[in-house]
């Protein structure tokens, strides 16, 4: 066969997918495996290819979700490349990244902060452990590495809006947010027994994450041999299923050539040196022996006697040996003093009650009305649930913001029928934000003062009364 044919062997299903001159190969080799009981599981895969009788000359290793590194670093946009560059070897999580990683630039994340745009970029690379044994693969097969790229690109949406991709298995998510066609955001689950709080919490942990900015979601596309087995009723967004999505893997993945190599090589700036005390210590330590060396070779051609040379060398090692002392009396001070504001901080932090903030939420809650879901980011809280008729909805927003000890600028962002049976009810989902312990406590004095139940301010809401957005079902 042509020495020059590629080979593909992808990790996205339990075992591995291997594709050639767009031929594919379900491989009984576990995926699993070939990670952790890597000598045996290569054997059995060079087996394989051999009674396939492929004798491919490059590799490509497409990979998911979970066998990716990924890290969000901010850069200036106008600063020239290799400012950016210095910029993300400084940033760079070493722990998790080589120099060999791709860049996606995320338009959505554009922002002016201190008078500069500033956007952020993500790299994606491989995990090094799946760098190291993939590479471990190709030596041990002979042959040669093409690139490492991802199944995700396979399934990049057809749409600029924003789209967010759920890959549903029996012990994780893998969600991918996209946004203009790239990924912006990835994230690696453990599974619960409720995939629809699996999805909700990626999207208000991402929501939370973009300083204030609304995300447009158009779709959420789910993907699964087993999506089928569960309702998605309860998401706010519009959820299509694909429960084949394995076959239109193995169907595209020669498409995977064509994907960015995510291994690429970036010529990135020396990492900068840390000027901490076991660093000090050695570059102390090496300055010191360099003037014995000078100082010897000094004395010795100019004909100093011993005794002056032993003095010089004392006089130098004491001088470093003050120095390093001093910066570590230093270091002491900062610490000494970062713990000072933690403790003035941690006096004017308040913690959110949250005994009386459900409470609080029963006593103005309509009769008619109940809630399903509550999530909560720093002062922000968001509820979902559903009522008896729109009335009880209104009512429930003006109680939040004229009754409510904790809550205000309750505000109603989704609305529509939700029919079960020959019942109709109506799901809502409210916006609102905590009050400040000023505010509480003026809440709080005044409920004192003339309490109302939930079913008083029921009857009779203050003025004036906001309108409710109508949105279609």
């Amino acid at each position: 066969m042509n020495r020059n044919q590629t080979i593909i062997i992808d990790f996205s299903a339990e075992t591995l997918i291997v594709s050639i001159n767009s031929a594919v190969f379900r491989s009984n080799v576990s995926t699993n495996d070939f990670f952790l009981k890597s000598a045996k599981a290569f054997k059995d895969l060079k087996k394989e290819l051999t009674s396939y009788k492929i004798k491919g000359h490059r590799v490509i290793y497409s990979l998911p979700v979970r066998f990716l590194a990924h890290q969000a670093i901010p850069l200036p946009l106008e600063a020239p490349e290799q400012e950016k560059l210095k910029l993300i070897s400084i940033e760079l999580d070493r722990t998790n990244f080589t120099n060999n990683f791709h860049l996606e630039r995320l338009e959505n994340t554009s922002r002016l902060v201190a008078g500069e745009r500033i956007c952020d970029f993500l790299l994606i690379a491989p995990q090094k452990k799946v760098l190291d044994t993939c590479n471990a693969f190709s030596k041990s097969a002979g042959l040669k590495l093409f690139k490492f790229s991802s199944s995700l690109y396979l399934f990049t949406p057809g749409t600029r809006n924003d789209t967010v991709s759920a890959f549903i298995e029996n012990d994780h998510r893998e969600i991918v947010y996209w946004n203009d066609r790239k990924p912006v955001a990835l994230s690696n689950l453990a599974a619960t027994d409720d995939p629809v709080n699996d999805i909700n919490r990626f999207v208000d942990i991402y929501q939370n994450q973009l300083e204030g900015k609304a995300l447009n979601i158009e779709s959420i596309e789910v993907f699964g041999s087993t999506v089928n087995d569960y309702s998605f009723g309860n998401m706010t967004y519009r959820v299509n299923p694909h429960s084949q999505y394995l076959d239109v893997l193995a169907g595209e993945l020669p498409r995977v050539e064509t994907f960015p190599d995510l291994a690429a090589k970036v010529k990135l700036p020396s990492e900068p040196y840390k000027f901490d005390t076991p660093n000090v210590s050695y570059l102390a330590s090496i300055v010191c022996f360099a003037l014995v060396i000078l100082i010897g070779a000094f004395t010795f051609l100019q004909g100093y006697s011993l005794d002056k040379k032993y003095k010089v060398f004392k006089s130098k090692v004491s001088k470093y040996e003050n120095l390093i002392d001093k910066k570590k009396k230093v270091k002491k001070n900062l610490i000494d003093l970062e713990k000072e504001k933690d403790f003035f901080y941690s006096i004017t932090r308040r913690r959110v009650p949250w005994n009386d903030i459900l409470g609080d939420l029963s006593r103005v809650s309509p009769k008619g009305l109940w809630i399903e879901r509550m999530s909560a980011a720093k002062s922000n809280l968001i509820i979902v649930g559903k009522a008896e008729s729109v009335e009880d909805v209104s009512q429930f927003s003006v109680n939040l913001n004229y009754n409510s000890k904790f809550f205000k600028d309750a505000q109603l962002t989704g609305s529509r029928d939700f029919i079960d049976g020959e019942l109709v009810f109506k799901e809502y989902q409210i916006t609102m934000k905590l009050k400040s312990p000023e505010e509480s406590l003026d809440a709080e004095a005044k409920t004192d003062a003339n309490p109302k139940t939930g079913e008083e301010a029921e009857k009779k809401p203050p003025e004036p009364k906001p309108t409710i957005p109508k949105l279609s079902n």
